[in-house]
């Protein structure tokens, strides 16, 4: 195989692995706000 198709599979396994890592990092900020709003609501309340 040439290194520029080569090159390209790289790219796109780098970019495939980097949505992976933004995907997680998404799924646990979601759970992470799904556990704190309920924390955040009764102190808006006050507000």
């Amino acid at each position: 195989m040439n290194k520029q198709g080569r090159r390209l599979i790289d790219f796109n396994l780098v970019h495939i692995e980097k949505m992976i890592i933004v995907e997680k990092v998404l799924r646990n900020n979601v759970v992470i706000l799904f556990l704190f709003f309920p924390l955040l609501l009764p102190v808006k309340a006050d507000w």
